[in-house]
């Protein structure tokens, strides 16, 4: 039996224009407006009780939301249902030919839960959750763990599975992130990686399109480009940046998109630098310097430059942006570096050179001074001797550990349609690197 509506989420084209309705003519109490990374928008208000309201509104036409909003229009979204007895409602349901997301209930931060599946239900989302102070016969505890992590005892012949395809993996972090995100959801997946060498990368992907349990995927050097061929079609992100880090499974098609340049943005935000209008030096002109010129190119920055030992391929790459993204964007030398330092805001690092300990400088980093904003791409290390000069002379650094982790929350949207939980995936993120940190200093 439904007990009551926990909240309600209703889609939008303008938040400026929903507002008044709910708050003059209705009478809710608005919270302040919150930017998600999940390039949306949301306002909450809370009504009679303890029930609630969100409006969501899409900042990129390009984002879940915004595909949403596109095809469906303005309307009610998501609805969170609270039951007394979800094993007796989730029955019920089934009897009516209605379709889980999962087989069963699932424990959640918000205690026990089950997801409809919006095909069954008129495309909308709806959760149900069990009311904490009824009789639950799942058998499953009506109360989440303190800690929500990867549970082996969750897994069953019907978890579907994530793959990261990259040679080797043994590095990566995401894992424990994604399964943790997964899991802590309500979502009967796994995320793992797959160590594929180059020669192997097609039959790698024929295996995983006979994989009935394969969900969706990521992709990692040195797969990024050359597995392309090898997909049914591209995002106009992945098309134009000419890489892609994300696998899409559309029914029988496998759809390459990328997600690399928006978590670079997301990040960027975070820590309160917003690229609209600032002028930026990106340094290097490979696959990473596109996905992020691409992406400050759609935010809306000033200027760019594409700094490069090989002003060839600098040359290349700016007038890929300048063409496909209308952007200002220039080739740039290394040597030219100096005199351009006082004409950007932001200097992004997008080479290796952070990965190798006797690399020479790209250039003297003894000229990175405030207000610059001064960014690296690595993570491990977590401070670059790029990092380190510019901290030390008084800018505001940044690593690529933000950007690997909303690039994370952008993919685990667009894969589930549901929102991320950011704070137990970012705590995930960092104890996976505090741990491949001590076993390396092991060694």
């Amino acid at each position: 039996m439904i007990r009551r509506i926990d909240h309600i989420g209703i889609l939008v084209r303008s938040l400026a224009e929903a507002l008044p309705l709910y708050t003059d003519r209705l009478g809710f109490s608005a919270e302040p407006p919150v930017e998600l990374p999940e390039h949306h928008m949301r306002v909450q208000f809370v009504g009679m009780g303890n029930d609630r309201i969100e409006l969501l509104q899409p900042t990129s036409p390009d984002s879940a939301l915004g595909r949403v909003l596109a095809t469906r229009g303005e309307g009610l979204l998501h609805l969170c249902l609270e039951v007394d007895d979800i094993e007796t409602t989730l029955r019920d349901l089934e009897r009516a030919g209605v379709r889980l997301v999962d087989d069963h209930a699932r424990m959640t931060p918000h205690g026990l839960a089950a997801f409809l599946h919006p095909e069954s239900v008129g495309g909308i989302s709806i959760e149900l959750r069990q009311a904490r102070d009824s009789q639950n016969t799942t058998g499953i505890p009506s109360e989440a763990p303190a800690a929500s992590g990867p549970s082996l005892a969750r897994l069953s012949g019907r978890t579907r599975v994530v793959f990261t395809l990259g040679y080797p993996v043994a590095q990566t972090l995401s894992p424990a992130m994604m399964t943790a995100a997964f899991q802590s959801s309500g979502i009967d997946w796994v995320y793992l990686g797959w160590s594929v060498p180059p020669e192997g990368l097609a039959v790698a992907v024929e295996a995983l399109r006979a994989n009935e349990n394969f969900a969706a995927g990521n992709v990692t050097a040195p797969h990024k480009e050359t597995i392309i061929p090898l997909l049914d079609g591209l995002t106009p992100d992945a098309e134009r940046v000419g890489a892609v880090n994300v696998i899409l499974r559309e029914g029988a098609r496998f759809i390459g998109h990328t997600t690399d340049g928006h978590g670079f943005v997301a990040s960027l935000r975070e820590e309160g630098m917003e690229p609209r209008g600032k002028g930026v030096l990106i340094l290097g002109a490979g696959g990473a310097a596109k996905a992020v010129g691409f992406a400050l190119a759609d935010a809306g920055v000033g200027e760019i430059w594409i700094g490069n030992r090989t002003l060839a391929r600098a040359e290349a790459v700016a007038r890929l942006i300048a063409e496909q993204a209308g952007a200002k964007a220039h080739p740039a030398a290394l040597t030219e570096v100096a005199a351009l330092l006082s004409r950007v805001d932001l200097v992004v690092n997008a080479t290796s050179v952070g990965l190798q300990r006797d690399a020479s400088p790209l250039f003297d980093y003894g000229l990175l001074r405030p207000p610059l904003f001064v960014t690296d791409l690595v993570f491990s290390p977590r401070e670059t001797p790029f990092l380190r000069q510019a901290r030390a002379q008084g800018c505001q650094t940044m690593n690529g550990l933000g950007m690997l982790l909303h690039q994370a929350v952008l993919n685990f949207v667009r894969w589930t349609g549901m929102e991320a939980p950011v704070p137990l995936m970012r705590r995930f993120l960092l104890e996976a690197l505090d741990e491949r940190e001590r076993r390396g200093k092991a060694v």
